[in-house]
């Protein structure tokens, strides 16, 4: 069975959730020597624990981790939304929580920089697809060659993608 938005599931995380959004084949990772590395995500917002107490949260996983209710999950949630109709009415009106991801670029430490001067080198405005972290990592010439090494931290908010790739900004140093 295809999931589609608005769709009752298990996630990642345990509880029940409700699909709001599907990123299909968007290029998440910075690239490598095989190419870029594309996904597909299911987005979801939890109403419920396992235990059936209410604990809102949004999140987004790979479509493997997620899996429709059966007829009798199904049911039993029907039986909480009209017995509960207040906790439903706050979940539904609530918009997804924020959600961010991660990637990582390792680069060698310049000698005599400290991770403030390694940030100042980028604007802090810049949006970046994720297939050109590498050429603006070189273009400031943190490249890697070795050890030591540092690490540049990248984060996409909301999954937002353009053309069917992730959208990354700069977010901080790692100094290991």
């Amino acid at each position: 069975m295809k999931i589609k938005v608005g769709d009752w599931v298990t996630s990642y995380s345990s509880g029940i959730w409700r699909v709001y959004r599907l990123l299909d084949n968007v290029v998440q990772a910075v690239s490598t020597a095989k190419g870029t590395d594309s996904i597909s995500l299911v987005c979801s917002s939890r109403l419920l624990s396992s235990s059936y107490k209410p604990l809102f949260k949004s999140e987004c996983c790979a479509p493997g981790f997620v899996r429709k209710l059966e007829p009798g999950e199904l049911s039993k949630l029907n039986g909480y939304i009209n017995e509960n109709p207040k906790i439903f009415e706050k979940f539904d009106k609530r918009p997804p929580q924020t959600v961010k991801a991660y990637t990582d670029v390792f680069f060698t430490q310049p000698p005599n920089k400290t991770s403030e001067d390694i940030a100042n080198l980028f604007d802090q405005n810049l949006k970046i697809k994720a297939r050109d972290i590498t050429k603006v990592m070189n273009k400031i010439n943190l490249i890697w060659q070795g050890k030591p090494s540092w690490r540049i931290e990248f984060v996409c908010v909301d999954y937002e993608s353009v053309d069917g790739e992730l959208i990354y900004a700069f977010n901080k140093v790692l100094e290991f």
